[in-house]
This record gives C-alpha cells, structure tokens and sequence, in this order.
C-alpha cells in the first residue's frame, strides 16, 4: 500500500468529514484537469465525496473515475457488513434515468463485481435456453431476446426495479451476448448464498489493499490495553515508532468541528507539525486514519453513512486522548515523549480500556434496572454508556442545565474527568438502585 494523497480534511482544519466531502466535490471541478484530479485521489476519499452529493446526483464525478476505483466506490457502497444492499444497488443503476443516457450502466458494469450481476440474476430472473429457437413463449411474461432461443422472465413486483433489471439485461446481451449467457448459467452452477459470501470476501480483500481492516485485524486493533500493560511494553524510550508500518492510501483527521478540543491530541499534532521528525507526522496521521477504520468495521458503522462515520472518527479521537491523558499522568512524560515510545494504537487502547469499563458498568446498571422497572426512567441514560463503543450522555455531566424537554444528547467521551462521572452515574445505584 502506497501513500498518494495528504489527508481529506487537513489536521489543521476543525470542518467535518460531510462538509469537507462537499467542498471537495466542488474543488474537483474547479481543478484545470478534473481527470488527473480524481486519478490522484484515494477511493475512500472520492467515494465520501460522491455520498456527500448521492449517488443520483453525482453522475458527473462518477464519470470521471475509472473501473478500479468505481469498484471500490461500489465495495465502500453496496455492502452492509457482510451482506449485499439490494437497494443501493437500485440507486446506481436509477443513474441512467435520471441521465437519460445508457453510460451509466457501461460506467457500473466496468467495476462491479460480475458475481452480485449474477446474484440479481439469481434472485430475480428466470430463463429458459433452448437447443431450436421458437416463437411461443414457455409462460407469461417471458420474452427473447435472441429470436427464440433463450426466453426470460423478470420476477420483480416493483416497476421501476423491473424496467432497470430489463435495461440491465438488454445492456449486456447487446454489448456481450457471451457474458449475457455466461451469466443466466451462473445460477444453475453456484446457490445465491455462495455467490454473496465469494462476492464479500473478494471485496474485503480490495478494501484491505486501501487500508480498510479485514474484521480479525479491526477486532485486534480495538482490543483494550491496561495501563499497567502499557507500561510493560513500552515502559522505556524507543529510538522512535517504525517508519512505514502504517503506510495507507486513504487518510482522514480526528480533528473536526462542533467537539470539544482534546488538549492533549491538539498539543501532540502541533508539537509534531513543528517539531517532528523527517515522515513522522506522516507516519501519525496514517496510523491514526488505520484505527479510525478499523474502528468502523469493528463497531460496524457504515462506510455512506457520514454522519456516523464522523461519530466513529470522534469516538476514536475521544479514546487517544483518554488514552494519552492516563499514560502521561503514569509516566509523568508529555504527549510527544509517550506517543514515540509506541505509536498510536497502545495509547488508543488504553483508552478503549477506560471506556469499556464504562460499558461494562453501564451494562451491569441496566441488568440491576430490570428488577426495578421504577426506575426505568434512568434507562435512556445508560443504554448509550452500554453500547460497544459507548457514547457519552451530555445530561450526566457536571454544570450542564437541562429542562425536562429537552431531548437526550449524547457525544464521544474525550477525557478522563468524564469516563470517571460516568462510572459514578453508573455505579451509583448499587447501593439501594439510587442512580440519580
């Protein structure tokens, strides 16, 4: 894996990822050779910049990339973990409506992966190939579009999806009448299971070549680490975390805007901009963009979904700085000092550490409210201090004045004075189930 590109958003920027997305979009078109712009750009990267507009809207970046990276586009888009989003996959091919021209397809059909064609197929097309042509059709609704040699019937009740699936179809039997065979044989040779499963993991491993973790290495990078570990393993000064062992294409910022500032993440990029080595604040960034999507396939968050992506990218950042604020205060170092000793990824699991005894605090609390439905009241609190990567309830916190309308809020942790209100909230009720 090769670095092309500086990060989405600059580490010096404090936008978000959907409002970066969007000026990028823009930016691309401004570019005196929009092409060149776009080869140059990481898929992660143009495909957030696509969602930012949607897929119906953005036809003319989608035009401008070529099949490898609207394979990825289509890998980032048509899959919910481990399973294929039918509906997205309506969206894409809705592009020729809403153009009116057939390119969209041929655009499609150059990246994706030819199994989730004949997955559709499978699903909803019945054929029948004959050895002599013939003029009477073997049931209702079939047509040929061979002369009587091969009849095919679409079984799809929603109109619009009938006539894209019948586009589709005319497209390939037009542009490759071998491929339009190949294809409606598939289903008699492989079961639609199998094809979604090979489909998966062939995607996992193009995304992985993009700096994306496979699920095995996402779950370890998002393996908590006790400070006691920490200082075991890193107790003594390196020479300086190894170069190239986060080398990714695609790089996002864990700094954005509307959060709160996370001092010592701020102080560490700074110090790292001014007086880092030569590649180390490359290296910094890289790793942190490595955890960040690690962390969204850990905790699967979906890839279009910016907004809960930005969430996810926050919690990571939230987590770095617990993490930096406790190894600091055990080795009484600066952020600098102990970010060299082992990189990112310790320090972030540290962190992960303090907030998943959160969770596990959280989740004991909700067991105990079961048996006092009472007090059910206090659930709505403690069900986002439960969740995986747990969220932070803004209601909890000291000095925050609330009305009783006022809707829940919740937002990533990001130091250690708030894990420790939490654990409070949470414990609290221990002791005659008083959670307030």
């Amino acid at each position: 894996m090769g670095s092309k590109m500086r990060p989405l958003i600059p580490l010096s920027s404090r936008r978000g990822i959907l409002s970066a997305s969007r000026s990028l979009a823009k930016q691309i078109f401004k570019a005196d050779l929009p092409e060149q712009v776009v080869k140059e750009m990481s898929a992660q990267t143009f495909y957030l910049a696509i969602k930012s507009e949607g897929v119906r809207n953005s036809w003319d970046l989608i035009e401008l990339a070529d099949k490898d990276k609207i394979q990825l586009c289509l890998d980032f888009d048509l899959w919910r973990k481990d399973r294929f989003d039918e509906e997205r996959f309506w969206d894409w091919l809705s592009l020729s409506d809403a153009e009116k021209i057939l390119e969209p397809i041929q655009k499609i059909l150059s990246g994706i992966d030819l199994k989730l064609i004949a997955l559709m197929i499978c699903r909803y097309v019945e054929s029948v190939v004959l050895e002599e042509p013939t003029q009477t059709p073997p049931g209702a609704d079939f047509y040929t579009p061979d002369k009587g040699y091969t009849w095919i019937k679409i079984n799809i009740e929603d109109s619009d999806h009938h006539r894209l699936m019948g586009r589709l179809l005319a497209y390939i039997f037009e542009a490759s009448p071998e491929l339009f065979y190949q294809l409606l044989s598939i289903p008699t040779v492989a079961t639609p299971s199998e094809l979604e499963e090979e489909a998966y993991q062939e995607k996992s491993k193009r995304l992985f070549a993009e700096g994306i973790p496979d699920d095995e290495f996402a779950f370890a990078l998002n393996t908590p680490m006790t400070v006691e570990d920490y200082k075991v393993k890193f107790g003594r000064a390196e020479e300086g975390i190894s170069q190239g062992r986060y080398d990714l294409v695609q790089r996002v910022t864990l700094l954005s805007a509307g959060f709160p500032v996370c001092e010592l993440v701020d102080e560490l990029v700074r110090k790292l901009a001014k007086e880092g080595r030569k590649g180390e604040f490359d290296e910094f960034e890289a790793e942190l963009t490595l955890l960040a999507n690690a962390a969204l396939v850990r905790f699967g968050v979906d890839f279009s979904e910016l907004l809960e992506v930005q969430q996810a990218v926050e919690q990571v950042r939230g987590a770095f700085n617990i993490g930096l604020e406790i190894v600091c205060g055990e080795l009484s170092e600066d952020p600098l000092s102990v970010y060299r000793r082992g990189g990112i990824k310790p320090i972030y699991q540290v962190g992960l550490g303090a907030l998943f005894n959160v969770r596990s605090e959280a989740q004991k609390a909700l067991r105990q409210l079961q048996a006092h439905p009472d007090e059910d009241r206090k659930t709505p609190l403690l069900e986002p201090l439960s969740r995986p990567m747990p969220l932070c309830p803004e209601e909890i916190l000291p000095k925050r004045e609330t009305s009783a309308s006022e809707e829940l809020t919740v937002r990533p942790f990001y130091t250690i004075r708030e894990i420790k209100t939490a654990l409070s909230f949470c414990t609290a009720g221990k002791k005659g189930i008083q959670i307030s």
